[in-house]
């Protein structure tokens, strides 16, 4: 049986790569885990040096252009990857204004790199006739990270959205027990 850290070291994997981890990855010793973890997180700061320092000062900047402007820039110029970075410096308010102007389809790709928790309260502020198309269209297209999701966001919105149909050919077998208490809830 796994410790509760190996499961939620796998879960962290998973959540970085959007997808179910290969069978051996846990069945690593915790330790053997942790190490791994750590080598994943320094590959991770390297990659990311210098390009925080950029995500600041875009952020620092935008606070003073009106979001109807920042709306048409960022499906204009900024790629999705990079939208969700810069969001992720924003004010929850400021974040939820841009993204609230954003086409659906820029708003799902962008909802891939955000850290979960974040896209979760992004969607649940968005109206209902936004939030329920971003949800289902996650869920169409990237299952994984929509399961993910969706386990931060309220009985009320899943209740809202009809999904279980997008997950039906998800081998629940090789879920996380995160994602299997999340699809059991839809």
């Amino acid at each position: 049986m796994m410790s509760e850290k190996c499961r939620s070291d796998v879960e962290y994997l998973e959540s970085l790569a959007d997808s179910a981890m290969p069978e051996g990855i846990a069945d690593l010793s915790p330790e053997v885990l942790s190490q791994f973890i750590l080598l994943v997180d320094d590959i991770l700061i390297k990659e990311r040096a210098g390009l925080d320092g950029l995500f600041d000062s875009m952020t620092h900047g935008m606070k003073f252009i009106p979001n109807l402007l920042l709306q048409t820039l960022t499906n204009k110029y900024i790629e999705p990857p990079i939208a969700a970075r810069i969001a992720s410096r924003l004010s929850f308010k400021q974040s939820l204004g841009i993204t609230s102007g954003l086409p659906i389809p820029y708003i799902v790709e962008a909802a891939r790199y955000l850290e979960t928790g974040l896209a979760a309260e992004l969607v649940e502020g968005m109206n209902k006739k936004k939030s329920v198309p971003v949800l289902g269209t996650l869920a169409e297209r990237y299952p994984l990270r929509a399961l993910d999701v969706c386990s931060h966001v309220s009985d009320k919105l899943l209740r809202a959205c009809d999904l279980l149909a997008c997950f039906d050919g998800l081998d629940r077998e090789h879920l996380n027990d995160a994602r299997q208490q999340t699809l059991d809830r839809i």
